[in-house]
């Protein structure tokens, strides 16, 4: 287990004690993102990791993630750890909900005049879990066997991903430069 969830095992409730075992997290991102911060985002971040885990089947997920192509997609991760999708309609995310689409368990219904849109009606915005905003993509992961990071909703299709998610078009030079190294 990385040092970084080592000094925290004895910190975070029972229930996710387990999820720090998981070869799936994505170690470099999250330390990156919580390394200074309060508990309260990770814990909600490793809380959100864990009803993932439990709800999809990662190993297949891994399996199936689409290799980089030479110069397109390198797959660092940097974008989908840098990244928020920005908010959708009550429409879109009602649709998502009744098609059973997991990109709904991050989406918060937030009014607007909150984060200071200027729009009429209220929407849905991610990440959130628990009522907390979540620092990373809940579903970006690493696979166990070339430490590769994925997207777990990639293969669900471009309709159960967020409009920024389906709509991203890699800038190879920008991803290169921005990519974070994941260690073995």
């Amino acid at each position: 287990m990385d040092p970084f969830f080592w000094s925290l095992e004895k910190e975070l409730p029972a229930h996710l004690t387990g999820i720090l075992r998981q070869d799936y997290i994505p170690i470099i991102y999250v330390k990156d993102r919580h390394g200074d911060a309060p508990y309260e985002p990770l814990i909600a971040l490793l809380d959100a990791y864990r009803q993932v885990a439990e709800e999809l089947d990662l190993e297949t997920l891994a399996s199936q993630a689409i290799p980089g192509y030479e110069g397109s997609c390198q797959r660092c991760g940097s974008c989908c750890a840098h990244k928020r999708p920005g908010a959708v309609s009550f429409a879109t995310w009602q649709k998502w909900k009744e098609r059973k689409i997991p990109v709904t368990w991050f989406y918060s219904l937030i009014a607007d005049k909150e984060i200071g849109d200027n729009q009429e009606e209220p929407s849905y915005h991610c990440w959130f879990h628990n009522g907390t905003r979540l620092r990373l993509c809940p579903f970006m992961f690493v696979n166990r066997l070339d430490r590769q990071p994925f997207c777990a909703l990639h293969h669900l299709g471009d309709e159960n991903r967020p409009p920024a998610c389906s709509r991203f078009q890699p800038d190879p030079p920008v991803c290169q430069s921005a990519s974070i190294v994941l260690a073995p």
